[in-house]
């Protein structure tokens, strides 16, 4: 959470909040509560160790040579950024290792990224180490490695109809927008992190369970705190050595929260999908007239062998929301301030909008919007929801190409951050161009081509979605949200910061993951006589 100074002027810089100007009172508790407990931290050094020698690769930092494993962890807790970057230009070409408190992280050099991205998950496994990360155990999240039933959904069903969730998505966004945002023609405050939050989870939900139970008040408080108190349990518990998690998973009541919500969900959603099963069990469901397909349903058609019961559906479907509801939302609302710090980058997309409309508006239309698209990936490149990416855990011994021998429960991953802001890789990385890739697709004749530098296209040196087969199954779905969304909110509104405010607010890191300051405040007004497309 400390300014990097080393990272390039516009790149860290602009993503990372100052410690020393921290307003303490005005920044939620779990971020600054590390901080003031980090004392007991010190009880680990009894029990810690130096650096293992495992994997024989030098230590990013020389200082974690020397120092006890809990204030390495501390050092990558409050400056995970900072702390890759100054490992990475180091050791650019070759491996290094950084201490955290539960395991010797090895940073791979990015020239092994297509071999790492290509091993099986029974060799190489992102959900294992995924689950290692969120502390699985404790946040309910655990169920990630017992099932791919998600995934299969996601890969087999979701993406392949979003053309027909598209109607839902964009009714569920001009309802949402409607009753959460200001409907006054005159300059209003607003909170775009919590407004957008309640905007994302009701528009997630509409794709996940369909109306009316999107709506239901009990199942969307349970989605979008489930997500907060997760990230809760996870900034503080991290900066303790793992033989702490347990007392700590009794103690802090941001896990108590987090299982009291599970059980929330599979009060509610368990007899719904009961019901349905024994439906299609029986041969008797039929879907209503002018019913759209939802996850609910694919989750119950796809379902087998242990994962057919009602209650692990439900979790299922939280554990969707939670995974669909905060990248969404920290891509929304860097996006949102990316293009209120610079209008020119408004009046475009309002153009392109315009222009695109003329033409009549379908699903076909959101892959028109290039602009658009172009500037949602040039603000996931500056402020990407984690910093690190295609992170694995060895499932067995494994001798990558150039040599190098991973050993079993080995855990390995990229510094996504540091490859993207490369100026090797990008031009001009500390600088916010939201054409960049827009101007990257053009023809000779000034026409965009193919898939590539796309918002939801993998690329090798534009890893936030990952890499190849194992790239993010959702990121098709995520990309059409914040489209959608964006149509919608510059179409009808204005946006601006507060008076006297130039530049758009800094984020928040607390170990790997990026957060928007939460209380923060723009001004908003709807826009006399302007219509979007939907």
């Amino acid at each position: 959470m400390i300014e990097n100074t080393s990272l390039p002027a516009g790149t860290a810089q602009n993503a990372v909040y100052r410690l020393s100007t921290w307003d303490i009172s005005s920044v939620p508790w779990f971020y600054t509560a590390p901080l003031f407990i980090f004392a007991l931290c010190s009880l680990s050094v009894l029990c810690s160790d130096k650096v293992s020698t495992d994997i024989k690769v030098p230590v990013g930092l020389l200082y974690q040579r020397y120092t006890p494993r809990w204030l390495s962890n501390a050092q990558f807790g409050v400056d995970a950024i900072g702390t890759i970057e100054k490992g990475y230009r180091k050791f650019k070409e070759s491996a290094y290792k950084l201490i955290r408190s539960d395991v010797n992280m090895v940073v791979l050099p990015h020239s092994v990224m297509p071999e790492l991205a290509s091993l099986p998950n029974e060799i190489a496994s992102g959900i294992r180490a995924l689950e290692r990360d969120l502390l699985g155990k404790w946040t309910a999240i655990h169920m990630i490695i017992e099932s791919r039933l998600h995934h299969r959904m996601v890969q087999r069903k979701l993406t392949p109809n979003l053309s027909l969730v598209t109607p839902g998505i964009e009714d569920e966004v001009s309802s949402a927008l409607s009753d959460i945002f200001p409907n006054s023609e005159e300059w209003t405050p607003v909170k775009p992190y919590y407004a957008l939050l309640e905007v994302t989870a009701r528009v997630v939900s509409r794709v996940l369970l369909g109306l009316p139970v999107c709506r239901n008040a009990e199942w969307l408080e349970s989605a979008t705190q489930f997500t907060e108190n997760i990230f809760e349990s996870i900034v503080i518990m991290r900066y303790f050595p793992p033989w702490l998690y347990t007392p700590l998973g009794f103690l802090l009541p941001s896990v108590w929260r987090t299982q009291g919500y599970v059980r929330k969900v599979h009060n509610l959603l368990g007899p719904l999908f009961a019901k349905r099963l024994e439906d299609l069990d029986n041969g008797t469901y039929k879907p209503a007239p002018g019913t759209q397909p939802d996850v609910f349903s694919w989750l119950a058609e796809l379902s087998e062998g242990r994962d057919r019961d009602p209650t692990k559906l439900a979790h299922y479907e939280l554990l969707l929301a939670q995974a669909s509801i905060h990248t969404t939302l920290v891509r929304e609302v860097n996006v949102l301030y990316d293009i209120i710090v610079e209008p020119r980058y408004l009046s475009m997309l309002r153009e392109e909008i315009a222009h695109t409309q003329q033409t009549g508006w379908s699903k076909r239309s959101y892959h028109e919007l290039h602009k658009l698209d172009s500037i949602l990936k040039e603000s996931q490149r500056v402020h990407p929801p984690t910093t690190i990416g295609l992170r694995r855990i060895m499932q067995q011994p494994y001798t990558l190409a150039n040599g190098m021998h991973l050993p079993k429960d080995s855990y390995v991953c990229l510094p996504i951050y540091s490859i993207e802001n490369d100026a090797a890789n990008t031009e001009n990385p500390e600088q916010f161009d939201g054409l960049r890739y827009y101007n990257k697709r053009l023809k000779n004749a000034g026409e965009p081509i193919s898939q590539k530098h796309q918002f939801s296209s993998t690329d090798p040196t534009a890893l936030g979605f990952g890499f190849g087969k194992t790239a993010c199954p959702g990121r098709f779905f995520a990309g059409l949200v914040l489209k959608v969304l964006f149509v919608k909110l510059l179409t009808e509104y204005d946006f601006q910061f507060m008076p006297g405010v130039k530049e758009r607010p800094k984020n928040l890191f607390a170990h790997e993951f990026l957060f928007p300051q939460r209380d923060y405040e723009i001004l908003v007004r709807r826009r006399v006589g302007a219509k979007a497309p939907f």
